[in-house]
């Protein structure tokens, strides 16, 4: 409840109100109190507003006798949902979804990654509104079939190119020098220990434990984790805090426990993040599209290369199952190639 209550009041002080119709409500509240994450949440609703937007037009349309919008004009049009009830969503067919998602690909221009994930938001609401709150009667979204993904090559940087920006973070000075401290922290968080930029914007100091060599993380669904520290990350955050302490009375009140302090004075936001990734992936010369997000990608990958378990690395990275580390492993053509030349039968002759 306490959840509920402070996510509601968030969505007051930053954004205009939305009404959602009662039964996204309901599963807005669902999610909520599976404790996942904001940003998951958000996907969802806009996503599964998106669906009762196209229905409701597409509806329309049929009755007019005139033709469903393109994109463009899809894109610009607002249609009010607030009003759509269970009753509107019970006469919905799996024809209708697959008009839905065949508009998505065709008007939308959605790859077909995004196109898997609103399959798979629409077909978890209405399992939802079958089973937990038992408000229809048949699942016409359990026909839709995911369509199968070719695998793409995974962007990761080797261990050269990880040390070439830890290098340059550690060498900056370009700003003050608790920023370049923070700086350098920030980078070797997301390089060394493979925390997400959410999960660097929310650590306090109450979470920091240098003498027992650990931060508490902060993960998705409020789950919570240890990171334990290289001995370069360790000294980077004494130094660091060292230089925080100076402009503690800076600091806004709210924000007096955020480890990572802003031009500011308050707690960092994402795009800080970003931002110092590009900064120094351009200085590096490293010509891969590289965000926060890869180089938690690389920290898999490097351990993965160093013959650590998948369920340490997974455990260190605060994944619930191996699952998604597998995308890395199977997309890894080096250890494939390797793992079939030193089978213990590989020098056998026929």
């Amino acid at each position: 409840m306490k959840r509920e209550l402070s996510h509601i009041k968030q969505i007051e002080n930053k954004e205009k109100v939305v009404i959602l119709p009662k039964q996204l409500e309901n599963y807005k509240l669902h999610m909520i109190s599976r404790n996942l994450s904001d940003k998951t949440i958000n996907s969802y609703i806009t996503n599964l507003s998106l669906l009762y937007k196209f229905l409701k037009i597409d509806k329309n349309s049929r009755s007019n006798k005139s033709l469903l919008l393109d994109g463009k004009a899809f894109k610009e049009t607002n249609v009010s949902i607030t009003n759509i009830g269970i009753t509107f969503i019970r006469n919905i067919s799996t024809s209708d979804l697959t008009s839905f998602f065949k508009f998505c690909t065709d008007e939308l221009n959605n790859e077909p990654s995004s196109l898997n994930t609103k399959i798979v938001i629409v077909k978890a609401f209405f399992k939802y509104l079958l089973i937990q709150e038992e408000s229809i009667d048949k699942n016409v979204a359990d026909k839709i079939i995911l369509p199968k993904l070719g695998k793409k090559n995974i962007i990761f940087m080797n261990i050269e190119e990880s040390k070439k920006i830890l290098i340059l973070a550690k060498d900056d000075t370009d700003n003050k020098e608790v920023m370049n401290k923070r700086n350098l922290c920030i980078i070797a968080l997301l390089t060394n220990n493979g925390l997400r930029k959410e999960e660097v914007m929310e650590i306090s100091i109450k979470d920091i434990f240098l003498d027992e060599n650990y931060i508490n993380i902060h993960g998705k669904g409020n789950k919570e984790r240890v990171a334990y520290l290289s001995k370069f990350t360790h000294s980077a955050l004494q130094d660091y805090l060292i230089e925080r302490d100076k402009i503690y009375n800076d600091i806004h009140e709210d924000d007096k426990d955020a480890l990572f302090i802003s031009e500011r004075h308050n707690r960092i936001s994402a795009s800080v993040i970003e931002n110092l990734v590009e900064k120094y992936i351009n200085k590096a010369g490293i010509k891969k599209a590289i965000t926060p997000h890869k180089l938690r990608t690389s920290f898999a990958m490097r351990n993965y290369k160093n013959k650590i378990d998948v369920y340490t690395i997974a455990s260190m990275m605060g994944h619930s199952s191996i699952n998604t580390l597998k995308s890395y492993i199977e997309s890894d053509e080096d250890n494939m190639r390797n793992a079939v030349n030193n089978d213990t039968f590989s020098d056998m002759i026929i």
